[in-house]
């Protein structure tokens, strides 16, 4: 009888390659699927979200989108009032981070630094916020941060002591429509927002912001950047 031919191996390099072939893969499913983390650049969502911060998004909060796909494959949830939400600007399709300040069927208004939704006047207190979170995050003005206390939320915004030279104004009552939604930056006067781009409508929407990952001061030369550590890990309501 015949010996049998040895069995063959796959050498252990190449092993090695599968195995990190494998782990990319996951890798990039899990960042368009699941989660990702992006980078802030802009000082719109300050004093929540500042320069230098990662966000980390749900991908998942709100449905199911695959890349390269306009709308969603399917939702099984709606933002809800104060998420802070990734979604693709209308007009620009610039990938944005907002606060959902209007749901369909709201009734919302901007007037002289008070929001108003469904009739309901938000109530405003001044508080005070680290002063790490305001450089770069402000206008050229001075800022006050106050509290934004409406229909049962309440978050940190900010606003210009002296408000004759906001970049984003006023607007009269609007009512939303149907599978859309109104997006505000907590920055609200120096934030690109409802009051450039419109209504948002739902399957534009990527995700829900729930964390900042971690935080680099942007105004640091070196690669790394200066850790903030006291954001790192911060929740984000």
């Amino acid at each position: 009888m015949k010996p049998l031919p040895p069995l063959t191996t796959q050498p252990d390099h190449w092993r090695i390659v599968q195995g990190l072939l494998v782990a990319v893969f996951a890798f990039v499913l899990v960042r368009s699927l699941v989660t990702d983390w992006n980078h802030v650049p802009s000082g719109s969502m300050a004093p929540s979200i500042v320069p230098g911060d990662r966000i980390l998004v749900n991908k998942l909060a709100f449905g199911l989108r695959l890349p390269f796909v306009d709308a969603p494959l399917m939702q099984w949830r709606t933002p809800q009032r104060s998420d802070i939400v990734i979604f693709f600007a209308p007009t620009s399709g610039l990938l944005m981070v907002k606060r959902v300040v209007g749901v369909p069927g709201d009734r919302v208004s901007w007037r002289n630094g008070v929001l108003r939704v469904n009739g309901i006047d938000a109530i405003y207190h001044a508080i005070a916020t680290n002063p790490a979170a305001l450089p770069m995050a402000a206008a050229a003005t001075p800022v006050q941060a106050h509290s934004e206390d409406v229909l049962a939320h309440d978050r940190p915004i900010l606003l210009e002591f002296d408000r004759t030279h906001r970049v984003a104004g006023d607007f009269f009552e609007v009512r939303v429509p149907e599978h859309h939604y109104l997006m505000l930056g907590d920055n609200r006067d120096n934030s690109i927002d409802y009051r450039t781009f419109g209504f948002v409508p739902g399957k534009a929407l990527v995700g829900r912001v729930s964390h900042i990952l971690f935080s680099l001061s942007p105004q640091n030369t070196d690669t790394l950047g200066w850790a903030r550590w006291a954001r790192w890990g911060t929740a984000l309501d």
